[in-house]
């Protein structure tokens, strides 16, 4: 069965988006950072995935087809903290029938499709898959089966995930954009790239 992968995202609002790296560069520089890491990031699923993304707010699901394209399934994000949305975001999926299902956020350029594809070959023997961030979170979580209660008061770290009794898999350790300095380093490999929509002018 081919995996589902699911990506949790903002409609690209000045000012509602990468409030850090606006404090640095600006609302509309980080809105349209915003954007060219969840293209890139939407466009790097494998071709033979499902793929759904959970929008917020809720009103914003045409201009995110018009944004991402006709590709996947389109639902507005449920309520709560990012563990209660997450839960019914995967719940979803897996209702939907896509199994594994892997979440990838929407800020760390290093996921690409080899990325996705050694977090699946990871959950044919594990139930989870954690992909860590180096500022302690995480820029992927995969499930090869619904698991709620990895999302109830446990912080999704492996000790805690193996004290539930889930067979846990870690990737390695990735940096997510989350400020200017952090944009720079990266910026060279979005110059050039087709569905990239940052201006060059927008350094750090």
């Amino acid at each position: 069965m081919n995996p589902t992968a699911i990506a949790f995202l903002k409609a690209p609002t000045p000012g509602l988006v990468k409030t850090r790296i606006a404090r640095q560069l600006g609302d509309l520089a980080a809105t349209a950072i915003y954007r060219t890491l969840a293209e890139e990031k939407w466009h790097r699923i494998p071709s033979d995935w499902h793929a759904e993304v959970f929008f917020t707010p809720p009103a914003a699901e045409g201009g995110k087809r018009g944004w991402l394209g006709g590709r996947g399934i389109f639902r507005a994000q449920s309520k709560g903290d990012l563990g209660a949305r997450l839960m019914a975001g995967f719940a979803a999926a897996f209702q939907r029938g896509g199994a594994p299902v892997i979440a990838i956020n929407g800020d760390c350029p290093e996921i690409d499709g080899a990325c996705l594809e050694e977090a699946r070959a990871a959950l044919n023997d594990a139930d989870v898959v954690l992909g860590p961030a180096v500022d302690g979170g995480y820029y992927l979580i995969g499930l090869s089966r619904p698991t709620p209660e990895l999302f109830s008061d446990i912080p999704w770290r492996s000790p805690e995930a193996r004290a539930a009794q889930l067979r846990c898999r870690m990737l390695g350790v990735k940096a997510d954009i989350d400020n200017g300095n952090s944009w720079a380093r990266c910026h060279a490999r979005f110059s050039g790239l087709r569905h990239s929509t940052i201006p060059l002018a927008c350094r750090a």
